[in-house]
């Protein structure tokens, strides 16, 4: 998930980490304004979805042109 969201903002900071193992993820997120939110829940998924909302879905790779074999 984390590729995506660094797909989608590439002008931001994100930091994801967790202090006690099993514990909640936290992440933070800098913006080039100096601004930081972040959030904490048990799973990274859950943090960057309280975040950024729902990610939209990535485009579908586009189809091969056809080849010629006599080429």
């Amino acid at each position: 998930m984390i590729d995506r969201v660094r797909e989608l903002y590439p002008h931001l900071t994100i930091g994801v980490y967790a202090l006690e193992p099993g514990g909640d993820v936290q992440v933070e997120v800098f913006t080039p304004d100096g601004t930081r939110f972040g959030h904490k829940a048990p799973t990274e998924a859950q943090c960057f979805t309280a975040i950024f909302g729902p990610l939209p879905e990535p485009e579908p790779p586009a189809p091969a042109p056809p080849t010629n074999p006599f080429d």
